[in-house]
């Protein structure tokens, strides 16, 4: 059977070798708000098919103070990574000057995610000269993965 991109989030080799198995997608709710540098425990049912990519979900949201605590915009030199059990999932490298809410969808690589207990992490770098703090929030994070039936 040819991959022929309408099923390209599919393992095609394992549905051609158990025709039988059904698969359907499904989520789990990871957080509706997650602070920088914490993690947050969460479940995935047993008959998820781990040999499947997943898709993760979140809303991001900066904010930054200088060393004064009065608000300002510009979060250059900030890096952040978001983790599923210790992997890192996504990296995103602040250039810009205003203070952003943005939503973000990222596939995550079979494997990484597995039936039970899951671990979601934000880690956030910024090295302010100027002794600011940035303070990042996700919120709505959901992952969507592949059950089998």
């Amino acid at each position: 059977m040819e991959n022929s991109g309408k099923y390209s989030g599919s393992n095609l080799s394992n549905l051609e070798k158990d025709p039988d198995m059904a698969r359907v997608a499904d989520y789990s709710i990871i957080s509706d708000n997650v602070i920088q540098d914490s993690n947050v425990d969460f479940t995935v049912p047993d008959n998820i098919h781990a040999g499947s990519r997943s898709v993760l979900r979140f809303k991001i949201k900066a904010r930054g103070l200088d060393s004064g605590d009065v608000p300002f915009g510009s979060f250059d030199g900030m890096s952040t990574r978001v983790l599923l059990n210790g992997s890192v999932v996504w990296t995103w490298n602040w250039t810009n000057s205003e203070n952003p809410t943005r939503v973000f969808q990222e596939v995550v690589p079979a494997g990484i995610v597995k039936p039970g207990d899951n671990r979601f992490e934000v880690k956030v770098k910024f090295n302010d000269p100027d002794g600011g703090l940035s303070i990042i929030s996700i919120s709505d994070a959901v992952l969507w993965w592949q059950a089998e039936i």
